[in-house]
């Protein structure tokens, strides 16, 4: 074997590393939303409910969760962060509000924003005071009428008003 066949095959040896690096690296990338969400999302009072976060990446992204601005950790005994998403066990109105999944790895970073609407159901015990603002409309209330208040985070949305039937 001679220098120039030694040679030859070193470089061969170099050109199949730099092109499994180059190959490599082209996978590479920052974290990408795999599937459509549905941005909006309810759930029944004292009901389960998972937000998914579809994110792939390479490397895996690092999965955070955030309410309201605040990160959701260990301590949320109610909420669990699984791979694919949040789950919050046995909702309540406080956890109306809104939920951002964030994604990031070496290479950047993706949020997924959601807002949770809280839905509380009642059952009308006697005939309340007036319900809505609109002096327009009002809302006919009657012992058993059941009525679905809509929850977005802190602030109270009455329900739909309708005229008073004749």
């Amino acid at each position: 074997m001679n220098l120039s066949s030694v040679r030859m095959g070193i470089l061969q040896i170099l050109l199949l590393i730099c092109e499994a690096v180059l190959l490599t690296d082209c996978a590479r990338g920052p974290p990408q939303v795999a599937d459509q969400v549905a941005h909006r999302q309810s759930a029944r009072l004292g009901s389960a409910i998972k937000l998914p976060c579809p994110v792939d990446g390479d490397p895996p992204p690092l999965i955070m969760w955030t309410k309201d601005g605040r990160n959701i950790h260990s301590g949320w005994t109610r909420f669990r962060i699984l791979r694919l998403g949040l789950k919050i066990k046995e909702v309540e109105a406080e956890d109306a509000g809104t939920y951002v999944c964030k994604a990031t790895n070496g290479f950047g970073s993706v949020n997924i924003n959601y807002t949770l609407i809280v839905i509380v159901t009642c059952v009308v015990k006697e005939r309340p005071p007036q319900a809505c603002d609109d002096e327009s409309d009002h809302v006919i209330l009657r012992h058993g009428n059941i009525l679905d208040f809509r929850l977005f985070g802190s602030r109270f949305v009455p329900p739909r008003c309708a005229p008073e039937p004749d």
